[in-house]
């Protein structure tokens, strides 16, 4: 289970439970992971299984006094550490407009991990304007290993 922690600071939480519903203390902090930004804050927005056991947490995070956000993934072990040797200590940030926001993801047979998720961008045309479009990246296994 994947989600945000609205404690002192907003950043990824995770919670793993055993199949009789009480949580598994061998994961994380006794069943318990979180995980914040240094600066800003981290929304998580979905949860995916690599076949290798690694769990895949997708959402957004930035700089909430801007309202800059952009697509951030995090990898963690099954155990529940993060995964420093996924993109750059763990973690991977992808900016497409100005308020990216990632919703969903999935890991591919092939091992590839695509999200999707909506990001604002402001034309030439209409500088002031801004359209929301969905918005989809698929990140090859090699760069992020």
């Amino acid at each position: 289970m994947a989600g945000t922690d609205h404690s002192a600071q907003t950043g990824f939480a995770l919670a793993r439970y055993g199949i009789t519903g009480t949580l598994d203390v061998t994961f994380g902090t006794g069943g318990l992971v979180t995980t914040t930004l240094p600066v800003g804050s981290l929304w998580g927005e979905a949860v995916a299984l690599q076949p290798d056991g690694k769990i895949i947490v997708a959402g957004y995070g930035g700089e909430g006094s801007t309202a800059t956000f952009n697509y951030v993934l995090a990898r963690y072990d099954s155990n529940g550490m993060l995964d420093t040797g996924f993109g750059s200590q763990g973690m991977v940030t992808t900016t497409i407009g100005t308020d990216d926001r990632c919703y969903a993801v999935a890991v591919q047979p092939d091992g590839k991990i695509v999200v999707g998720g909506s990001g604002q961008v402001v034309t030439e045309a209409t500088p002031t304007a801004a359209s929301t479009p969905l918005s989809h990246r698929r990140y090859l296994p090699v760069i992020l290993k």
